[in-house]
């Protein structure tokens, strides 16, 4: 028995071929089947010059259709579309003074403009903080404590302060008085900044100044360092604002109220809360429909707005509707009404996952345990509005001390080195049977979470949703009009002053009672008729406002602070409609004298007779404005056509006469390919391709069309391009090729530019037009109506099959598939008449041997 497999080896039982006849099988099948081997090949090398072939004509369409592209389509460039007046009518204006500058100018501007002067520039309308309004607070440290003082003796204190954004670590000795604290710090500063940077003793704390009050002072511990907290001051304290700093953090003059803030400015509603930067109130202003732009400088601690338009029409309304962060930005009234979430209310500082994690006790992390052993997983939250990230370790899965509370304390252990120990914590406690997540924190870490917090790996198979916030408790889901002040954790007193409808000032205290509704409390506050209170039962808010155009402050007790730091977010609010006024310039429309005669317009950037300039500067004048047609411009573009066209010519022809040396050079088979080098290869190939085009019947006649075309004479004209300084070359080899005479072209622009331009575009017999429409029957990319080109070899930027020589390559395909088949067959057959023979004598020499034993025995 024997068998062939599929490399075309035999095996005759347990023999190798050849083995009984001793003849080299292998190479005697391969001579047998080297006819049909060679229908292969050749099949495969015609394949192969036509793929070539079908390459070289894609790359020429390329070029020809990007030729006609740039040159003779309504899509081209305007410096370079022959076929458009614009290309024709370019011109140039020149300004005598750099008090005008020219933007553009069209073919009707008028050749010279004379501008007797410029009398006043086109401003904005623009508004600015008052300049008795200080926008930033001072750098006030809070009362040093009198232990921390006394503890300060005989160390030493560091901390970094940055000047105008140079940053110096200051050392100093302390001392158990602030006189001595303040002589060591300010001998400190002055070694290193001079006499710029002081500190003064202040209110129990120290104050630090810069001199002249234009220098930006920021103030933050060294490395491993707490002598900041302990002199009073938060971490980046500083005396102006930061784009960069929450506006819960800012520090502005007027303290903000409330955590949301609502104002319009030209009618466009502008939203903030307490969790966005400086910098973010800014972009939404400047990005939004108000059509203003606002600025802060902090050399002069002032807000700028000024409107985009300008002129006498433009103006800024602003008006603020809930907080006051408007009036502190510019000192403006503080406005009538400040909001705050009954959601505030709380008596504990925690947060409870909910909702997904309802497993049987003990189950509690099984759904994020496995994921979070391959690690990358994270847990997110906000602390105090600022986004906190604390990756999840992975380990092993075989590692048994793995569990949850393994987890939790990762977590914990994070939380703990940014926040510090206890302040942010998470633990599992059980909810009607059920575990759950919980989070507590600290007085002055409210923590909260939001939809990106959610998308974060396991924060939401933890239970917890967007909107979470340790100011929301599960009694704040409760409350209502009619639940009670006790219930909800108000008490103490509210002092109110103001001034009654008559104007005289009033004096008014509210004892907040435990058994008053929400509803009574509203009732209570309105009756004083100095400002009012309302709640809204849908977002659960209570929004104070003052009635009266006079001062309105609200202050409490140390439980009525506490109640109104709860609701609002400031334990005392002040109303003040009137405020300092702001620093407002109108304004103002551009004036200018053009050849006598006065001209205003509200904008600097305008068309005069024809001509786009921008006014930049004041002037007396005179200021002349010459314009005439851009001759350069139309010749520049005029010899990049030249050059290209040149380009293509010398190319084509290259085709055309190239030396036929595929002919001696056929494609390389795969056994050649073996025995040759990369480089010989490459080499090969170059030779292999060599005058597949040549005497190609259409590259011959679409070459001819264009030299015709370059020649002919334009009936509506009288003209042809020889008449404007191109003609083709005296020099045969050059093909055809264009020799450009560029002094007589300038000459004909000067004389005759409207014939020289319909020379090119006119659609009846213009040459453009002509040479386009060439090009385009040849080389138009379309599956609708391809040019000839397209048509019989396809374009690079489309895969269309159905053209002539994509078809050829599909025939070829079925053919080489047949002879493969054939060869298969025929390999095959061979392999078993080989076969049989190995198998015959095989059987007569085991026959042969059987006779001669037989004699053997015999004798």
């Amino acid at each position: 028995m024997s068998s062939i497999d599929p490399t075309g080896s035999v095996t005759i039982g347990n023999m190798m071929p050849g083995l009984v006849s001793g003849l080299d099988t292998e190479s005697m099948v391969e001579k047998m089947l080297s006819g049909t081997q060679s229908k292969i090949d050749k099949q495969y090398a015609k394949k192969q010059q036509i793929e070539w072939k079908q390459e070289i004509y894609r790359d020429i369409i390329t070029k020809l259709d990007n030729f006609r592209t740039k040159f003779f389509t309504f899509s081209s460039p305007s410096d370079t579309n022959l076929l458009s007046n614009a290309f024709f009518n370019v011109m140039n204006t020149t300004s005598s003074s750099g008090a005008v500058k020219v933007i553009s100018s069209s073919s009707q501007a008028a050749s010279k403009i004379k501008i007797d002067s410029i009398d006043q520039l086109a401003t904005s309308y623009q508004v600015s903080t008052n300049s008795a309004w200080k926008v930033s607070k001072e750098l006030q440290g809070d009362a040093i404590d009198a232990a921390d003082l006394a503890s300060f003796s005989g160390q030493e204190l560091s901390i970094d302060v940055s000047l105008d954004g140079v940053k110096k670590t200051i050392r100093f000795q302390g001392a158990d008085n602030t006189a001595d604290l303040v002589a060591n710090l300010n001998e400190s500063l002055s070694s290193v900044f001079g006499n710029t940077v002081t500190a003064t003793a202040s209110n129990g704390g120290l104050k630090i100044d810069g001199s002249g009050g234009s220098h930006t002072i920021i103030l933050t511990d060294t490395v491993q360092g707490d002598s900041l907290k302990k002199l009073g001051f938060m971490e980046g304290a500083s005396n102006k604002l930061n784009y960069n700093a929450l506006l819960s953090e800012s520090p502005f003059a007027a303290a903000l109220q409330g955590n949301s803030f609502e104002f319009s400015i030209n009618g466009t509603v502008i939203q903030a809360k307490g969790s966005d930067t400086v910098g973010d109130v800014l972009n939404r202003i400047n990005n939004s429909d108000a059509g203003v732009r606002v600025t802060y400088n902090a050399i002069t601690d002032k807000f700028t707005m000024e409107s985009k338009t300008t002129g006498d029409i433009a103006d800024i309304e602003m008006e603020q509707t809930q907080g006051n962060l408007l009036s502190a930005m510019f000192g403006l009234g503080q406005g009538s009404g400040i909001t705050g979430s009954m959601a505030r209310m709380r008596s504990t500082n925690t947060l409870t996952g909910f909702d997904k994690m309802d497993d049987a006790p003990g189950q509690l992390l099984d759904s994020i345990m496995s994921a979070a052993r391959a690690g990358g997983q994270s847990f997110k939250l906000h602390v105090n509005g600022r986004a906190f990230e604390v990756g999840i370790p992975g380990l092993a899965d075989d590692d048994p001390d793995y569990d949850k509370n393994t987890f939790i304390q990762a977590i914990n252990d994070q939380l703990a080195t940014g926040f510090g120990a206890g302040n942010i914590e998470l633990s599992v406690v059980s909810v009607n049977g059920e575990d759950h997540i919980q989070i507590e924190s600290a007085d002055g870490y409210m923590l909260s979470f939001d939809e990106q917090d959610l998308q974060h790996n396991v924060n939401d198979a933890l239970g917890f949703s967007a909107g979470n916030e340790t100011t929301e408790a599960v009694v704040s889901q409760e409350v209502t009009k009619d639940s009670t002040l006790g219930g909800i954790g108000l008490s103490g007193s509210w002092t109110i002053r103001g001034t009654d409808s008559s104007g005289a000032a009033v004096t008014q205290t509210l004892v907040l009672d435990s058994s008053w509704t929400v509803e009574e409390l509203t009732q209570k506050f309105n009756d004083m008729n100095i400002g009012t209170l309302a709640f809204d039962p849908v977002t659960k808010s209570l929004s104070m406002s003052n009635m009266t155009d006079e001062n309105v402050t609200v202050t409490g007790d140390t439980d009525g602070a506490d109640a109104l730091q709860s609701l609002f977010g400031q334990n005392s609010l002040t109303f003040n409609t009137s405020g300092d006024p702001l620093e407002i310039k109108t304004g103002q429309n551009a004036k200018l004298t053009v050849d006598g005669t006065p001209i205003e317009r509200n904008t600097n950037e305008f068309s005069l007779n024809g001509v786009n300039i921008q006014l930049m500067e004041e002037s007396t004048g005179p200021i002349s404005l010459t314009t005439e047609r851009d001759t350069d411009k139309i010749v520049s573009g005029i010899k990049e056509f030249v050059e290209d066209y040149n380009s293509i010519v010398d190319e084509l022809n290259g085709y055309l006469t190239e030396k036929s040396n595929y002919r001696s050079y056929a494609p390389l088979t795969d056994a050649q390919k073996k025995e040759m080098s990369e480089k010989d290869i490459e080499r090969w190939e170059v030779k292999a391709k060599q005058g597949l085009l040549r005497n190609d019947g259409t590259i011959e006649s679409l070459l001819s069309n264009m030299r015709t075309v370059m020649y002919k004479t334009v009936e509506s004209t009288g003209m042809a391009l020889y008449d404007i300084g191109l003609d083709t070359s005296s020099d045969y080899k050059d093909n055809g090729k264009l020799v450009l005479d560029e002094e007589k072209l300038r000459a004909a622009l000067s004389t005759n530019l409207d014939k020289v331009q319909q020379l090119f575009s006119s659609k009846t017999d213009g040459v453009g037009q002509a040479l386009g429409d060439i090009l385009k029957d040849a080389a138009y990319v379309s599956s609708g109506s391809p040019g000839t080109l397209v048509e019989y070899a396809g374009a690079k930027t489309a895969l269309d099959t159905q053209n002539t020589l994509s078809k050829e390559l599909a025939e070829i395909g079925d053919r080489i598939k047949e002879l493969n088949t054939k060869y298969e067959a025929e390999r095959a057959r061979y392999w078993q008449q080989f076969s049989a023979m190995e198998q015959a004598l095989s059987q007569l020499n085991t026959q042969s041997s059987w006779v001669s034993q037989q004699f053997s025995s015999s004798n």
